[in-house]
């Protein structure tokens, strides 16, 4: 997963917890670019997968149990990412309000 320098600057402020740690890689193009490492794709594909269990079953369906199943991992592998259940959660809602920003307020 790639992250565009754009992207880490206008997002820096409004991401509070956990943003990505992003390394700087130069392409053939002559473009920069952050590449995520493999921790932080992983929690991103975790997030993202709660996401669309949120989306259904709300804030509160979210089960560790099935997210883990969903993504591929045990639940102790999802601890390794998150501290908490409340922790993915906050998560989760910091990904909504990213994706609503994006589909409604910048068009």
């Amino acid at each position: 997963m790639v992250c565009n320098l754009n992207d880490v600057v206008a997002g820096g402020a409004s991401r509070i917890l956990h943003w990505p740690t992003c390394a700087l890689t130069f392409t053939t193009d002559r473009s920069y670019y952050f590449s995520m490492s493999k921790g932080d794709a992983t929690r991103s594909r975790i997030v993202e997968t709660a996401l669309r269990s949120a989306s259904v079953d709300g804030i509160e369906g979210i089960t560790l149990g099935k997210v883990a199943s969903d993504v591929g991992m045990s639940k102790s592998g999802l601890f390794a990412h998150f501290e908490s259940k409340e922790a993915l959660q906050v998560d989760v809602i910091a990904a909504a309000a990213e994706k609503f920003t994006q589909v409604v307020v910048v068009p």
